[in-house]
């Protein structure tokens, strides 16, 4: 059955258990590595290390020196590609890499097992049909995309079966039959049981995926709320490129919109900010963040924008927004707010100087651009 998320098409998940979306996929595949590597990759060293203290028991048991070394040499390679998915599974960046890599380690594992087995003088068929069988149903435990599950637990099955018809001889077909039937019903049952964990993982993600967006977006525009906005400015002036960019805020609040409520009532209010908000997103470049500041105000972040070029883009959206009509007969003005980040500023500082530039604005007379104090210092002198 095909499972639709709360987050919509693009977090559908396909009957492979996985996202029908390829975006969405690989960003799961990241937030996975990333939540599964706080637990997974401790259990990597231990594997590794139990894996390799095996040897001992494997001396006792064959005392023979060349085939102890062959044995030592399978477990060191095992050993190996474990400790590389270990150094993987360290960075969110190698996301992309580590189901293939997962994958080829569980393959490998495999193959050592059956080769180590028929390493052995007189194996005991029935003791490592659950060995296999076990070896099948960890596939199943540790995170990886669901058809890379199926694919290495039948692997497993099919070269240990394989192993026991042509090395294993004279073989009993009682206790032949009765691995075919272990064997396979390991495979199901990982596989049924992988492809719901997978499933249930990603309707899980993709519901807070949904969430997260709900407590960022504004419920009434659609667009960026407060808290997203926030969060975007911090994240884009906390990075490096920050230093090397310009970054720039206009905030924008409606001329006497209040006026409006009273007069029409707030639900006629709601749909002039609706039909605002859209208005703005029309004529906002493609670079732009827009986001309703609360209330009748907005706020647009554009990065890469210097001062003389924000000023332009705020004037060109003050124009705008004064061209638009509307069902009460007249149109809706804004004051505009300028202002370009300083070397080392803080958000809060920031927002609180576009903040003080609307402010001059709106002192200066409102339906305006200002971008700068001594611009507006000399407005003020003339309208005091």
């Amino acid at each position: 059955m095909v499972a639709t998320s709360p987050a919509g098409s693009q977090l559908r998940i396909s009957k492979l258990a996985e996202f029908a979306d390829k975006h969405s996929e690989l960003s799961f595949l990241r937030y996975e590595l990333t939540e599964s590597a706080k637990f997974v990759r401790p259990l990597m060293l231990i594997l590794a290390l139990v894996y390799l203290l095996f040897a001992v028991p494997d001396w006792f048991l064959i005392r023979d020196t060349w085939v102890f070394g062959w044995i030592v040499l399978i477990r060191l390679t095992v050993a190996s590609f474990i400790l590389a998915l270990y150094l993987v599974t360290g960075s969110e960046t190698n996301y992309q890499m580590y189901p293939w890599l997962l994958t080829a380690c569980e393959m490998i594992a495999s193959t050592g097992f059956v080769m180590i087995l028929m390493s052995y003088p007189a194996p005991d068929f029935r003791i490592h049909t659950f060995w296999a069988s076990l070896l099948i149903w960890s596939f199943a435990l540790v995170p990886n995309r669901w058809p890379y599950i199926v694919f290495a637990s039948i692997y497993t099955g099919v070269i240990f079966l394989g192993m026991a018809v042509y090395h294993l001889n004279p073989l009993d077909p009682s206790h032949f039959s009765a691995a075919v039937y272990f064997v396979t019903l390991s495979i199901g049952l990982a596989a049924v049981s992988s492809h719901r964990m997978n499933s249930y993982k990603r309707s899980t993600y993709a519901a807070l995926q949904a969430l997260a967006k709900m407590s960022e977006t504004d419920g009434l525009t659609g667009l960026h709320n407060r808290n997203g906005f926030d969060r975007r400015l911090r994240e884009k002036m906390a990075s490096p490129a920050y230093l090397s960019q310009d970054l720039a805020l206009i905030m924008i609040d409606l001329d006497d919109f209040k006026q409006i409520n009273d007069q029409w009532g707030h639900q006629y209010g709601d749909s002039v900010l609706v039909a605002l908000a859209n208005h703005l997103k029309e004529a906002m470049p493609p670079e732009a963040t827009l986001a309703r500041w609360g209330g009748e105000e907005f706020v647009v972040f554009l990065p890469g924008y210097d001062l003389d070029r924000a000023a332009k883009t705020a004037e060109e959206l003050r124009q705008h927004l004064a061209n638009q009509c509307y069902r009460h007969g007249s149109g809706v003005t804004a004051s505009f707010g300028v202002a370009v980040a300083e070397y080392g500023e803080s958000c809060e500082s920031f927002l609180r100087r576009a903040d003080e530039l609307l402010y001059l604005a709106k002192a200066g007379g409102k339906n305006r651009v200002v971008s700068d104090h001594s611009a507006l210092t000399k407005e003020l002198a003339r309208t005091l």
